[in-house]
């Protein structure tokens, strides 16, 4: 798994494809498969394995986050140690809305948009590694991510003809996340963390 690090180094290594993959693809069409066939307890042993391999995803994207900062290469021009606050508020928000999906879990409308919003707060890194993607900026970052809980609103709209909180609260975290990590990326207080990090 990748962060939004990966993005802008365009990092297209086998090795992070097929974890990409594996992850992204894979868990998804596992658990919507057993949703659409009604397998709902088979959905749920599925998805307490999912929780392990959330937090493995975590743990390896904070690590490649921190060692590509590290390696003073997240993108060119770009001060490393400022721009580490972009992915490890990713992993932040993955973790948050997994955390939160499993704990409203009983509650199916609740927690399938919950992991939604987890997927689309990492999911603008695999896109940015698509060949033919200028590497995104901020604003870039945030309009992605924005598309997708629009699609969700606009589902809702359809199906249910309001929008579940959910979506209000979880979109307006995302949108709100993407000038906070850059004003605290700029503080003096989070680059002597940085450092720490990286050493």
């Amino acid at each position: 798994m990748t962060a939004t690090s990966a993005v802008l180094t365009r990092s297209r290594s086998g090795s992070v494809s097929k974890y990409d993959r594996f992850f992204y693809g894979g868990i998804a069409v596992a658990i919507a498969s057993f949703i659409a066939s009604h397998r709902v307890t088979a959905h749920g042993r599925f998805g307490l394995g999912g929780a392990v391999l959330a937090a493995a995803m975590v743990t390896a994207g904070t690590a490649l986050a921190v060692a590509t900062a590290a390696r003073g290469t997240p993108t060119p021009g770009v001060d490393p140690l400022f721009f580490l606050a972009i992915p490890i508020f990713d992993m932040v928000l993955f973790a948050a809305f997994i955390v939160t999906a499993l704990a409203k879990r009983r509650d199916k409308e609740t927690h399938k948009r919950l992991m939604i919003l987890a997927y689309v707060s990492i999911v603008v890194a695999a896109m940015g590694r698509i060949p033919i993607m200028p590497a995104p900026g901020p604003l870039t970052l945030l309009a992605m991510s924005l598309f997708f809980v629009a699609a969700g609103v606009l589902y809702d709209l359809l199906s249910r003809r309001r929008v579940h909180q959910a979506y209000w609260w979880g979109g307006l975290i995302i949108a709100v996340s993407v000038p906070l990590r850059l004003l605290i990326g700029a503080t003096a207080a989070w680059r002597a963390l940085a450092t720490v990090l990286t050493r």
